[in-house]
């Protein structure tokens, strides 16, 4: 962790009956930020948390609150990123989908996964293929 204030840090939260509020900077994914005095940006919620805990996992913390500018500790919790989207509402509308827009089916055969997204297989390797004409067709 590095060097900062951390009685400065701690003035910037204004602690509810719920959650910890950070009352400095907050980015435009809601989340708070905490410039230290040489002037490195840090989530607010990770240095919180490794202040109550004595380290910083490398891993996301998930926000079991669901308030993203909450800096309480108990309200933090290490998962993996595939366990930290899943929980969120992120990509709730893309995942409720059955068919890829050319109307393949997302099922066991046909569907890949690229970064926690559902890809179609058939639709990939369509694009291989014109990909691989169009190459041969410019020699």
């Amino acid at each position: 962790m590095p060097e900062f204030n951390e009685a400065l840090f701690w003035r910037k939260v204004e602690r509810t009956k719920t959650c910890w509020l950070w009352t400095g900077y907050i980015n435009k994914e809601g989340y708070g930020e905490y410039m230290s005095e040489a002037l490195t940006t840090r989530l607010a919620h990770r240095i919180a948390f490794a202040l109550d805990q004595g380290h910083l996992p490398d891993m996301p913390l998930d926000h079991l609150c669901r308030n993203r500018h909450c800096v309480n500790p108990d309200h933090l919790e290490p998962v993996t990123v595939l366990v930290n989207t899943r929980r969120s509402n992120v990509g709730l509308h893309s995942s409720s989908k059955t068919h890829c827009p050319q109307g393949h089916p997302y099922d066991k055969e046909n569907t890949l996964v690229y970064g926690g997204k559902r890809k179609c297989r058939k639709c990939k390797n369509q694009k291989a293929r014109e990909y691989r004409a169009r190459k041969k067709a410019s020699q």
